[in-house]
């Protein structure tokens, strides 16, 4: 099994002590069109076997329209299968992390250390899967390299905002990053580098960070600066000298000479 299945078996084998709800936690969705059609499509089946659009519709509705904390614990697991393994039918990341980190409906602080350290097994595997990403394939007719760089800067901004939402320091993700000195997670490093200090669209740049004031880039910046990225990116260049895109990983390296010498 590879991280992340494992890391989801570790998700139903640490919340299975939460039951499924006896009767239909209404709020606000019970007036909703075909509301007791949705709630026989969660309550029904066995945990595993929830259809997916039965789990997204819950995961876009938890504590707003769907029960409580321990509601939100049972099916948890299954929110997060589909979310791990099922992108293609699309789970908004940033929308479950943001049940996750409710520190007013889901508690979270006040979990178990065994929920939580399920939790941040998966967020960490998951993770790992974004970041080893074969970006090359996606833009490989693109020529200036520039829809890459701001594709890929906007796709990884929006899976980082949805750690932070759980976890407000994203040291352990992005030093997970860092320490993978594989092919495609040192490449999509580098891009990711060239693209969060050089994205020409100031919209998107500023925008992509959570907040107005920039403190999650601000955070993510100071990381940048005082982690050892410049000497992966530097060993990473010897390594990989001889690929074709061995001039990205150049760039990162010329622009974080420049930004530490600012």
């Amino acid at each position: 099994m590879t991280k992340l299945e494992l890391a989801v078996e570790k998700l139903y084998e640490v919340f299975a002590a939460y039951p499924a709800p006896q009767s239909p936690p209404f709020g606000v969705g019970c007036y909703a069109p075909n509301a007791l059609e949705k709630v026989a499509k969660l309550l029904e089946p066995p945990l595993r076997q929830i259809d997916f659009h039965a789990i997204q519709d819950y995961a876009m509705t938890a504590y707003s329209d769907w029960g409580d904390s321990k509601d939100f614990r049972y099916f948890l697991p299954r929110v997060l299968e589909m979310l791990a393994f099922h992108d293609d039918k699309w789970i908004d990341n940033e929308f479950v992390f943001s049940r996750i980190g409710d520190t007013i409906y889901s508690e979270f602080p006040t979990w178990s250390a065994q929920e939580q350290a399920a939790v941040f097994e998966f967020c960490l595997a998951w993770w790992e899967i974004q970041f080893s990403y074969d970006y090359e394939s996606t833009f490989e007719n693109d020529e200036s390299n520039l829809g890459n760089r701001i594709w890929y800067h906007n796709w990884m901004a929006e899976y980082l905002r949805g750690l932070f939402i759980v976890y407000s320091d994203p040291t352990p993700f992005l030093d997970h990053w860092l320490n993978d000195n594989a092919l495609n997670p040192t490449l999509n490093f580098a891009e990711f580098t060239m693209a969060f200090f050089t994205n020409p669209d100031p919209i998107s740049r500023t925008l992509n960070w959570g907040n107005h004031t920039g403190t999650e880039y601000a955070s993510i910046k100071a990381w940048f600066l005082r982690s050892p990225c410049l000497e992966k990116l530097q060993k990473a260049r010897i390594d990989f000298k001889d690929h074709t895109e061995v001039s990205i990983i150049t760039e990162a390296i010329e622009v974080l000479q420049l930004e530490k010498s600012a």
